[in-house]
């Protein structure tokens, strides 16, 4: 997979950001038939991030932002969420990103990417990355080119105990 250079993006001016952590490049790590930043539906690219931090730092947030083709801002992350970096020393640091549970229908979609510290931003790069979500036998099924949204819902569904029909599980297609 593809190695993409981040440090020489375009950033904000150095007066917003704090500049102790800085993105340097972005992997996409393999989830089997991808090509160069595309990945079959329902895949969506895990991503490797190298950052270069410059002196120890109390904590530390990547921020993610999945922007769709229109631009619009579909889903947002925090690693705070879901684990805490703390105490990181200078250096070279690798964050691995894996999104659970998302489904994206297929097209293209950009990242923005962020670094947070309690002191405030550190880096921002915005369009940072772009991948493709590409059709795939499951999105042919699953009907994605009827959808209007960009993320295919996980939601339960079942019958009421008086309803008079049948149902078959399509999770397994």
């Amino acid at each position: 997979s593809d190695v993409i250079a981040l440090d020489d993006r375009q950033r904000p001016p150095q007066s917003y950001l704090h500049s102790s952590a800085r993105f340097l490049s972005a992997r996409m790590i393999s989830v089997g038939e991808e090509q160069r930043w595309r990945v079959p539906f329902p895949h969506v690219p895990a991503i490797e991030f190298s950052i270069d931090v410059k002196q120890r730092l109390p904590n530390l947030v990547l921020q993610i932002a999945i922007y769709n083709s229109s631009g619009m801002e579909i889903v947002t992350s925090n690693s705070s969420d879901e684990v805490s970096f703390e105490n990181v020393n200078p250096g070279i640091v690798n964050i691995v990103a894996r999104y659970e549970g998302l489904v994206l229908v297929p097209g293209q979609y950009s990242l923005t990417l962020g670094l947070r510290t309690d002191a405030g931003q550190e880096d921002i790069v915005a369009n940072a990355l772009e991948f493709e979500v590409m059709e795939s036998e499951r999105s042919g099924l699953l009907q994605t080119h009827h959808r209007r949204g960009a993320i295919v819902p996980r939601v339960s569904y079942e019958l009421a105990p008086a309803s008079r029909a049948t149902f078959r599980d399509c999770r397994q297609m």
